[in-house]
């Protein structure tokens, strides 16, 4: 029973169904499986927690952000690969495995994962991977390895993406 806590941030992107997915560090148990029912929330173990939706987990992919880059790997590496690409990222500044999201694709998937400028939308994401970025240098520490958690968007959820977002909240760093 994969359980996650969303930001505030993030809240009316999962609720409304336009966020496809969820990055978190590595578990060593308890991690998202493909066809686990993924509870999504709130405020998780505090008394404002609040249930957001269920969601039916797609696949789980290793994902490596680093300062400038995105790399997707399409599968979930062991923890022993971890390590190695672990060195290899501090030895060659890359990765020894996973593809490159270039300039275009990086703000796509930044866009769908919540980051989403004034008057950006779904195919027009602006410089979304630029927001993702400044939050992720304020909160995890950089290179991260991690896993990318999919699920599938409700169709409800595509219609609104389409739609600008103007919530001046999510382009808030923190909340």
């Amino acid at each position: 029973m994969p359980a996650y806590s969303f930001k505030q941030r993030f809240v009316p992107f999962v609720e409304d169904g336009s966020k496809p997915h969820t990055i978190r560090g590595r578990r060593k148990k308890g991690f998202a499986k493909k066809g686990d029912i993924l509870y999504h929330y709130f405020g998780l173990r505090t008394k404002w927690c609040r249930k957001l939706r269920e969601e039916i987990c797609t696949n789980v992919r290793t994902i490596i952000i680093t300062a400038t880059d995105i790399y997707l790997i399409s599968y979930r590496i062991s923890d022993k690969d971890v390590q190695i690409e672990e060195d290899h990222l501090n030895a060659h500044g890359k990765p020894t495995n996973g593809i490159r999201l270039d300039d275009t694709l990086r703000n796509t998937f930044a866009w769908h994962d919540g980051f989403r400028p004034e008057g950006s939308t779904r195919d027009q994401p602006g410089d979304a991977f630029n927001l993702m970025i400044q939050f992720w240098i304020s909160t995890h520490q950089l290179p991260f390895i991690g896993d990318l958690i999919d699920w599938l968007p409700t169709e409800e959820g595509l219609k609104k993406a389409k739609c600008i977002s103007n919530d001046k909240k999510s382009n808030q760093l923190a909340n």
